[in-house]
């Protein structure tokens, strides 16, 4: 199945969230009304613009550029004071509301994030159609508005996204890149910068589609290997880049545990999964909540490290179905090679046992009694007390 990968960009990050900032103290002036600017302070000229408004933007004034030029540019314009405690406290408040929803979230810059659609496609439904509701709500919730690529990797997404602004949905998809990537300037490519542009097009390079069709041997005589293929696989729409969520940005239990050898069997890593859930279920229980997102990050014997999480049909605090339930997830992200270290996260706490309701749901399990027993054990006699059976799965999995 090809991904399904989301890029979600702030429009103008900084002017927005100050706005409503200072809308929501009681302000009257909605700075991206108007033209205005974010920026250092005046006085200086090393001072530049951070964040713009659409009228500002129509004066020719650019992210980057000094304010005394943009002042040249626009006799009226409102400069704002930049205030990063404002800004930090938006964007956490931001993923946290992304987090509500969407397990696999990678936070790629304080305005914007690539979100794995994938594992939630077959629980929320059409892509586009999803993308446009959170735009939406995102935008009614939280007072500003945001663009949203979507496509099969992080590349093509984030390509989707600088498409038309602002409030505005775009996908990229293997069958458009001819149409929506090719045909754009070298310079809009992501991670090309002015003087790799320069170097491209002095190779006669002028748009993506020129690179993609650029022979490869071409591009690491003058790049280099691995920029080279770099370039050459962006450029056709090639990306196997992972989202992958910081576990410690989930403000949730984790647990995990650096192996003194190499598991390289599934049941192996079942049992070491087993406990470790087991003693982050134990602790989620004792708090009295339960989890909707469970997750689990492994590293390699390379230090290659890689994770996935997937949102619960139903929230829980049970050892043996969140251990399930992250025992698949590492079926499925497992990529057959030697692990050294294994970590497993619940998160997306609530104080209800909630469920996804479906016409073809199974009656809600019951709280399990022995669980409480056995918590009880081991509160007396030690964690580990209890050995839980491993089921053999070899047939199924391997």
């Amino acid at each position: 199945m090809e991904r399904i990968i989301m890029h979600l960009d702030v429009n103008n990050a900084f002017l927005a969230w100050h706005t409503v900032y200072l809308l929501n103290q009681g302000g009257k002036i909605d700075y991206r009304t108007i033209p205005s600017v974010v920026g250092g302070d005046e006085t200086k000229r090393r001072g530049i613009v951070l964040a713009k408004s659409e009228p500002a933007k129509k004066y020719g004034i650019v992210t980057g550029e000094t304010l005394y030029s943009a002042r040249k540019k626009a006799l009226d314009l409102n400069i704002i004071p930049v205030n990063h405690r404002i800004y930090k406290r938006a964007s956490d408040d931001l993923f946290n509301y992304l987090k509500n929803t969407l397990p696999d979230i990678e936070r790629y810059s304080i305005d914007e994030c690539f979100i794995d659609y994938t594992s939630v496609l077959n629980l929320y439904g059409d892509p586009v159609i999803f993308a446009h509701r959170l735009k939406d709500a995102i935008k009614r919730d939280l007072g500003y508005t945001v663009n949203i690529g979507i496509a099969s990797n992080k590349f093509l997404a984030k390509m989707a996204s600088e498409m038309k602004k602002p409030d505005l949905v775009h996908t990229m998809f293997s069958d458009e890149i001819s149409n929506k990537l090719w045909p754009l300037p070298i310079e809009k490519m992501h991670m090309v910068g002015k003087k790799t542009a320069i170097k491209l097009r002095l190779l006669g390079i002028e748009t993506i589609g020129d690179l993609a069709h650029t022979d490869l041997s071409k591009l690491v005589l003058h790049f280099k290997k691995k920029y080279g293929n770099s370039l050459k696989d962006h450029a056709m729409g090639f990306d196997a880049e992972e989202v992958v969520t910081d576990m410690k940005d989930q403000k949730g239990i984790s647990k995990g545990t650096t192996l003194a050898k190499d598991v390289v069997q599934a049941s192996v890593a079942k049992v070491i999964i087993t406990e470790l859930t087991s003693e982050a279920a134990r602790k989620l229980r004792k708090q009295g909540g339960y989890a909707t997102v469970v997750g689990i990050t492994l590293k390699n014997n390379q230090f290659f490290r890689y994770s996935h999480q997937t949102k619960l049909k139903i929230a829980s605090n049970e050892t043996s179905e969140l251990t399930k339930a992250i025992y698949e997830l590492f079926i499925k992200v497992w990529q057959k090679d030697p692990i050294r270290n294994i970590t497993i996260s619940l998160g997306g706490f609530t104080k209800k046992r909630t469920y996804q309701t479906s016409l073809f749901d199974e009656e809600l399990p019951a709280s399990n009694e022995l669980q409480s027993i056995l918590d009880n054990l081991e509160d007396k006699y030690g964690t580990g007390i209890v050995k839980r059976a491993i089921q053999n799965t070899k047939d199924k999995y391997l």
